[in-house]
C-alpha cells in the first residue's frame, strides 16, 4: 500500500508530507517556494561586483543602443521577432526606461515607482525601479539578439535553472544600466541588467545586479502584471538601505543573479525545495497546535536560511489529507 500524503498549505507556502506506509512514524516534509517563483540563496558579502561575469555582453563594442541623457527619459518602441510572453500576455514590443524599469505598451517616465502588487493595467519589469539620472553620469544599453553565443549562453542558463524543461532560446533582449547615478546624488554610481529570452512556447526573465548605491529614494525590484494576478518583488529591493545586497542574492544560487519564468505556467525548479525530515505517530498529531507550531518555526529557519527577511510569519492556513 502507499503511504499516506498529507499538505499543509502556509500562507502562499506548500508542504507536502509522506508517511511511510512500512515506517509508520516518519514525515518527509519538503516545502516549494512556488510563490516566491524560487528559493533564495543569498550570502553575507554585500562588496560590490564591478562587470561581474553574470551580466550578458553590452555596451559600444557590442553594438548596443544607448538611451540619450534625459531625466525620466525612455527609449523608443523595440519590436519583437515573435511575441513575448508574460502570465498570458503576448507583448510585440517593449520600452527601456531609465528610471530602471521595462513596460510593453508605451514609455513611462515616472520615478517613484509602484508598489507591486499595484493592481493597475499593465505590465512591468522592474530591474530596480527608482528616480535614476542619466544626465551626468552612467549610461542605459539596450540590444535584441537572433543569433550568435548570446542565444546559446541563455539556453545553457535557463536549461540549468530549470531542469526540467528542454529549452532552447529563440533571441534574447538585454537592457542595462551601466554606472548610473540616482537623481540629485551624482556621486552615486548603480549597475543592473535585466534579460528577457523566449523560445518556443517559454519566456523567461534574468535580473542581474552588480554594484548597487544605497539611497532614500523609494526603490522596487521585481514585475507585476495587469490587475496584479502575478507578481513578486526580490526580498530586501523595497528598502533604500538594503539594496546594496542585491549583488550577493540569488534565486538560482548564483550570488547577483534571480531567475524567473514568466509566460504563466507554474514554475518546477528543482532547488525550490527545502528537505526537512520529522517524526509523527499518526495524522492527528498534525492538528496539534504544539505540533503545528513547531512545524512552522522549523520552516522559517530555513526560510531565513535561504536568504528571507528574519521577521518573516508564517500562519497555517488549512490541511488537507490525501489518500492516494
Amino acid at each position: 500500500m502507499p503511504g499516506k500524503l498529507f499538505e499543509i498549505h502556509i500562507s502562499d507556502f506548500i508542504i507536502i508530507m509522506r508517511l511511510s506506509s512500512v515506517l509508520r512514524q516518519f514525515l518527509l516534509l519538503f516545502l516549494s517556494l512556488q510563490a516566491l517563483g524560487s528559493s533564495s540563496a543569498a550570502t553575507d558579502s554585500t562588496k560590490p561586483t564591478m562587470e561581474p561575469g553574470i551580466f550578458y555582453s553590452y555596451g559600444p563594442m557590442v553594438e548596443n543602443t544607448t538611451n540619450a541623457p534625459s531625466d525620466d527619459g525612455s527609449s523608443s518602441s523595440v519590436q519583437f521577432p515573435t511575441p513575448f510572453l508574460f502570465f498570458g500576455n503576448k507583448h510585440q514590443q517593449i520600452y527601456v526606461n531609465n528610471n530602471g524599469f521595462l513596460t510593453f505598451n508605451q514609455s513611462s517616465s515616472q520615478y517613484d515607482p509602484d508598489s507591486f502588487p499595484a493592481f493597475k493595467n499593465q505590465d512591468i519589469i522592474a530591474g530596480l525601479w527608482t528616480d535614476l539620472d542619466n544626465r551626468e553620469k552612467g549610461l542605459v544599453y539596450y540590444r535584441q539578439y537572433i543569433n550568435g553565443s548570446i542565444l546559446q549562453r541563455a539556453t545553457q542558463d535557463i536549461n540549468s535553472y530549470f531542469s526540467n524543461l528542454t529549452f532552447n532560446a529563440s533571441w534574447v533582449f538585454t537592457a542595462t544600466w551601466n554606472k548610473v547615478a540616482y537623481y540629485n546624488l551624482t556621486s552615486t554610481e548603480t549597475s543592473f541588467q535585466v534579460v528577457l529570452i523566449s523560445g518556443g512556447n517559454y519566456s523567461f526573465i534574468l535580473m542581474n545586479y552588480a554594484g548597487i548605491a544605497a539611497t532614500e529614494h523609494p526603490v522596487e525590484a521585481g514585475y507585476d502584471t495587469v490587475n496584479s494576478y502575478y507578481y513578486f518583488v526580490i526580498p530586501g529591493s523595497n528598502n533604500g538601505s538594503s539594496i546594496t545586497k542585491l549583488n550577493t542574492s540569488s534565486n538560482v544560487n548564483v550570488p547577483g543573479r534571480w531567475a524567473f519564468r514568466v509566460d504563466g505556467e507554474s514554475k518546477p525548479i528543482a532547488e525550490n525545495t527545502i528537505g526537512l525530515e520529522l517524526k509523527f505517530n499518526s495524522y492527528s498529531d498534525m492538528t496539534n497546535t504544539a505540533n503545528v507550531e513547531f512545524i512552522l518555526q522549523k520552516v522559517r529557519q530555513n526560510l531565513i536560511k535561504k536568504g528571507l527577511p528574519s521577521n518573516i510569519q508564517l500562519k497555517l492556513k488549512k490541511i488537507l489529507k490525501i489518500n492516494p
